[in-house]
């Protein structure tokens, strides 16, 4: 709980009033434990009704943090096999080439499907290598 500013308002001249403002603001899942007693003299039952709520929201968050890591994983690994696929087929490509007599046209190939994997693998490295590092 975290308390908002208190403010001191004086009333007009002469009539001796005084009026206060106070604020209150709530951080997180649940109410304070003050709040808390009240739902529940209001409505028995209704603090245990908000901590199962405020845990089925943190088990559904975590599922989808989960799900998003899963996805994030598995695209990397789908993108790392089809550049080996493309990577390769060229490689192959240029070899066939060469053993087929059009050497110049199969080392093209040769060389430029092993720049480009080179490339890609150093530019990986260093974004990877500026990406900031995770506070643990």
């Amino acid at each position: 709980m975290k308390p908002g500013k208190n403010a001191a308002t004086p009333a007009p001249k002469g009539s001796g009033v005084v009026v206060t403002h106070a604020s209150v603001q709530i951080s997180g899942p649940l109410p304070p434990p003050e709040a808390f007693r009240g739902y529940e003299d209001v409505v028995p039952g209704a603090a245990d009704r908000i901590l199962k709520m405020a845990e089925g929201e943190q088990v559904h968050r975590h599922q989808v943090e989960t799900r998003q890591l899963r996805y994030t994983v598995s695209l990397a690994a789908l993108g790392q096999v089809f550049a080996l696929t493309i990577g390769l087929s060229g490689i192959v490509s240029g070899a066939v080439l060469a053993l087929r007599g059009q050497n110049l046209n199969g080392l093209a190939f040769l060389v430029t499907s092993l720049a480009t994997l080179v490339g890609v693998y150093i530019h990986g490295q260093r974004k990877a290598s500026r990406a900031p590092k995770p506070n643990t």
